[in-house]
């Protein structure tokens, strides 16, 4: 069992998601905008985050790039609707910012198990 925070700013995303990793057994902190999943993470430091990449204001790439490319301890999860999240140039990030996996949206409960199962393996 592991503590995700899942950072979404559709309300819809951020319920089934969480629904699912609880469901997994795992307890879940949901934040609807960077500014509110920086001060979760203060509260409470997650195992695995999932991050939608495009939000307004702060995106999600850089909430990643300010403030996780450096912790290598939690495993990140970047998730889009908007971007093609399995080109060429997204997966050349993926090593320069320690992202564990993409999960291109809508994503199905057998593709959230694979990445899931990828991240917790990363914890080891």
């Amino acid at each position: 069992m592991a503590l995700i925070l899942v950072v979404d700013d559709e309300p819809m995303v951020l319920e089934t998601l969480g629904r699912m990793l609880e469901k997994s057994g795992h307890m879940v902190e949901c934040a609807k905008d960077v500014e509110s999943a920086v001060a979760a993470m203060s509260m409470r430091p997650p195992e695995i985050i999932f991050v939608d990449l495009v939000m307004p204001g702060t995106g999600g790439l850089t909430f990643i790039m300010e403030n996780l490319s450096e912790q290598r301890h939690v495993a990140v999860i970047a998730m889009s609707g908007r971007i093609p999240v399995g080109t060429d140039s997204m997966l050349g990030l993926r090593s320069t910012l320690g992202i564990c996996a993409f999960l291109a949206k809508p994503f199905t409960s057998a593709e959230l198990a694979v990445v899931l199962d990828k991240a917790l393996k990363s914890l080891r």
